[in-house]
């Protein structure tokens, strides 16, 4: 492992106790949860308040780290707590390539494919989503859908999307029992 792969490694450990910390924080005071529960995020977060503590008690391992090939090509997961929403960065030449969960209103749930070259505005490349409630009905579906919609962005010049096409459920589910 090359000391690029164990710092991808850290910087991942630095978000998710990040993000570990924030969920603890948002559960404090909920009258749901018993003190046991507590007392076990306590002694998670032992002594570490954020991201960058953590960070400052992991850095002299990285920093005593031999040299290695460092392509910068390692993937970094972010996570909003609070809505769950979350996002994938992949390193790629050039820029990144994004996968990114959104939702809609009506209670729609979508997930963003996205290309974002270096110092501009990320490209849509594709969306899918399983339209539920109004926007389904409006789409004219059931409200309680369950097949994806796929929105397609071969032209770099628009914002609009210019493909589209559904995969069913039942599909879905026939072939993979075929």
């Amino acid at each position: 492992m090359t000391k690029a792969d164990v710092r991808a490694k850290l910087n991942m450990i630095c978000n998710l106790t990040a993000q570990i910390i924030a969920l603890k924080n948002e559960l404090t005071g909920i009258d749901t949860c018993d003190d046991g529960l507590f007392d076990e995020l306590d002694d998670l977060c032992d002594g570490i308040d954020s991201g960058a503590e953590a960070w400052e008690k992991l850095k002299d391992y990285y920093n005593e780290l031999d040299e290695g090939e460092d392509t910068g090509n390692y993937p970094s997961v972010i996570v909003d707590p609070a809505t769950l929403w979350t996002k994938l960065i992949q390193p790629v030449p050039g820029g990144s390539l994004i996968a990114e969960t959104c939702g809609s209103d009506y209670d729609t749930r979508q997930m963003v494919l996205e290309y974002e070259t270096d110092g501009c505005i990320a490209q849509d490349l594709a969306l899918a989503e399983v339209k539920r409630g109004e926007l389904a009905v409006i789409d004219g579906k059931a409200k309680d859908n369950e097949d994806v919609d796929v929105y397609t962005y071969t032209d770099a010049y628009s914002e609009d999307w210019q493909g589209r096409f559904t995969i069913k459920r039942s599909d879905v589910e026939k072939s993979r029992n075929a």
